[in-house]
């Protein structure tokens, strides 16, 4: 399904995909302005946290596989008899 490009600016018009300049760009044919794309700038941005919330849910998991687990009490030595 494909995302639907909406001009911020009057939600009701369909951006239209524009290549200019060696470069692609987004056109409100309502408002007649060349137009940000949030749509793709919204997905780069949950990416982007995405990966650093997994980034850090790996180096958790590392530490707790390396940690070294230290009795609070070490055990009194056995008296033979």
């Amino acid at each position: 399904m494909d995302k639907k490009h909406l001009c911020p600016c009057s939600s009701s018009a369909t951006l239209l995909r524009h290549i200019s300049h060696n470069r692609i760009y987004w056109f409100c044919s309502r408002c007649h302005q060349e137009m940000p794309d949030l749509v793709n700038i919204l997905d780069t941005r949950l990416t982007e946290q995405n990966n650093l919330a997994t980034q850090a849910l790996r180096e958790v998991a590392i530490q707790e596989r390396t940690r070294v687990i230290i009795p609070k009490k070490l055990p009194q030595p056995i008296a033979l008899v």
